[in-house]
């Protein structure tokens, strides 16, 4: 939807409704002209599909998309800043292999949640956070122009927060006489790839800065890291690509009620309904700003990938409508072209079987301060085997083998596809010396001809640290980061899995009259610390349970599935984006490469390529957004918006 589609679609709609009113013979009917009508409050934006069917004409037709009083980009055309370098830093950018956020994970034998830190947002001070840096750090060119805390809906539940910040490469902007900035009509960037951009056609990267399913706040700071591998946030304005990063509510926002009771406003659908008004604010000033909003490509990591796929997946659904008319988006299309996702943290409904599946071979979970701690076996290998019916909806084969007590089948040798491209990558990169070095060191491989295979559990034991317990999401007692999303205004928290629920349901009727105990970690009051008891599974059980049951009624059920990119994968009666990319690091103990990998299979059913449904181990990386090499964004990028 560009400016001069849209004029000559003007210019053929005055044409065909002044020839069908002469054909009338209207010659005594009033000419309605600019003079005699009212000045709009609202401005619209007709785009280039727009024209209308006259009586039996054949010309398509689209609804009319309206910028919301309030929502147009131009009135800020003088608040623009330029920027022209930036400090490279590692600032704001947090560390995804340091200790949890969230306190102890609650599974059955308890425990600290550990490791699941987060993508950050790059807001901290670059001085501040790269406090070890010299005065001699890396300076990052930016040429760019900035508009900060730009409200992207009309009556935000928290004003702070649902706001976005937008950095546009120079090159795409001009200042006129009166000191406003607009969009340069005539603006070329042509980036090291030799893929040549304008205004009109440059994509724009949608970053979220979502962590834990917490409040996240747009970013400021361009020198910070992307996370891993991946260079910095400037690189997306070298690479000639517009920069649009989202604030989000999150289960950590607060804001303070009539009464005066501060509440919680975050949770739930929160999310995703700010990105999608973000994106719909974007649709409606397509005209009004630089870059293509065709052509979003979203990203963000961990639990903010998990927030990308959702974006990508639930396009135009009217599923979140309601939310976004409360909060006053704009009335416009919400799907987007690419997701560009790392590491996901979602599919709660089914997060703990997945993840018991995923580390079936690994008996016990990362303690705090190194060692081990067993998990209960039973329970993971209860939720494991609900994957082998799972498995069949996605068109795959899953098989418990009882005898080597292990799973196998047209399924696990998916997730073993992507294993083996990872080290035949890693393989070929090295001489024969480190060729042998690596064999030796990794019994799990094999190579034959050149080919290198791998033993997928054997790969899961050796590489991948367990860092959750079996129910370390849905947990007992509901201190995980992502029971935070299923959380009431006063803080109370409550369950989301039916899965948990009824292999919970199940084992506390097997042990209804046992006498066998369970060990579990619980929190002694008095001393503030967790401890190890026994208990009688009979006792735990009926503990536990009557808190899945009451919490799980038919709306709960109908929010989780909502949350869950693959709901509308599968249904396939949203608009999806057309390309997805799945980056997860090799070594990383949580569950993005599992729901990753259901996402790819869901696709794939949908008809989507495989190649547009890319999954990257990427090699020694732990839990984040990680790269091969930072070139690697620029690469995919351009070679979908080309």
């Amino acid at each position: 939807m560009k400016l001069i589609n849209k004029i000559i679609s003007l210019i053929l709609i005055v044409v065909i409704v002044c020839g069908i009113a002469a054909c009338a013979g209207s010659d005594n009917t009033p000419s309605q002209t600019g003079s005699e009508t009212a000045a709009p409050e609202e401005t619209i934006i007709q785009t280039d599909q727009e024209t209308e069917a006259i009586e039996t004409t054949a010309e398509e037709t689209t609804e009319e998309m309206v910028i919301p009083e309030g929502l147009d980009l131009s009135q800020y055309s003088k608040a623009w800043e330029h920027i022209d370098t930036v400090k490279a830093s590692s600032g704001g950018a947090g560390n995804m292999n340091g200790p949890g956020m969230g306190g102890p994970e609650g599974g059955m034998m308890g425990g600290p949640e550990g490791g699941m830190g987060g993508p950050g947002n790059g807001n901290a001070d670059a001085d501040v956070a790269g406090s070890a840096e010299t005065e001699e750090a890396e300076m990052l060119e930016a040429n760019c122009y900035a508009l900060f805390n730009v409200p992207y809906c009309t009556s935000p539940v928290d004003p702070e927060v649902q706001v976005m910040n937008i950095y546009v490469p120079d090159a795409y902007m001009t200042e006129e006489a009166d000191g406003s900035i607009v969009i340069n009509p005539d603006g070329i960037f042509t980036n090291s790839d030799g893929t040549t951009y304008t205004a009109q056609t440059a994509p724009i990267i949608y970053q979220n800065t979502i962590d834990a399913y917490k409040e996240g706040t747009p970013i400021v700071d361009l020198g910070a890291s992307r996370k891993g591998n991946s260079g910095h946030y400037a690189d997306y304005l070298a690479s000639g690509y517009v920069l649009v990063s989202v604030g989000t509510r999150g289960n950590t926002s607060t804001v303070t009620d009539a009464s005066g009771n501060e509440i919680y406003c975050g949770t739930g659908n929160a999310f995703i309904t700010d990105l999608k008004a973000g994106v719909r604010f974007l649709k409606v000033n397509d005209s009004q700003m630089a870059g293509d909003a065709e052509k979003i490509i979203a990203t963000g990591g961990s639990a903010g990938g998990g927030a990308a796929s959702l974006l990508a997946a639930s396009g135009n659904t009217d599923v979140f409508d309601k939310e976004l008319s409360d909060i006053g988006a704009a009335e416009a299309p919400d799907d987007i072209f690419a997701g560009m996702i790392y590491c996901p943290i979602t599919d709660m409904e089914n997060a703990d079987a997945d993840y018991d599946l995923l580390h079936y071979s690994q008996k016990a979970k990362a303690g705090m301060g190194g060692g081990e701690e067993p998990i209960d076996t039973e329970v993971a290998k209860a939720l494991a085997m609900t994957m082998i019916e799972r498995a069949e909806t996605f068109g795959s084969e899953l098989i418990y083998d009882e005898q080597a007590d292990t799973f196998k089948g047209e399924f696990i040798d998916g997730l073993n596809t992507y294993v083996e491209e990872c080290y035949q990558k890693l393989y070929d990169s090295k001489n024969a010396d480190e060729q042998k070095a690596l064999l030796e060191e990794n019994d799990f491989l094999t190579v034959q001809d050149g080919k290198v295979s791998t033993d997928f559990y054997g790969f899961i034991t050796a590489r991948m640290s367990r860092k959750k317990g079996e129910l370390g999401f849905d947990s007992p007692n509901n201190t995980s980061n992502e029971a935070g999303i299923f959380m009431n205004e006063d803080g109370t928290k409550y369950h989301f899995s039916v899965t948990d629920r009824d292999i919970l349901n199940e084992l506390m009727d097997k042990y209804a009259d046992s006498d066998e105990t369970i060990r579990l970690q619980e929190l002694n009051e008095e001393i503030h610390e967790f401890v190890l008891i026994e208990k009688p599974k009979s006792e735990y059980y009926a503990d536990i349970v009557p808190s899945y049951d009451e919490a799980l009624d038919s709306e709960v059920q109908e929010l989780a599935a909502s949350l869950n990119p693959l709901t509308f994968i599968m249904a396939a009666d949203s608009s999806m984006a057309k390309h997805w990319r799945f980056n997860i690091g090799e070594i990383d103990g949580d569950a993005g490469f599992m729901t990753a990998y259901l996402m790819s299979l869901a696709l794939g059913n949908a008809g989507v390529s495989p190649e547009n449904a890319d999954i990257n181990l990427i090699y020694d990386c732990a839990h984040g957004a990680m790269e091969d090499a930072p070139e690697d964004v620029q690469i995919f990028i351009d070679s979908i918006c080309k």
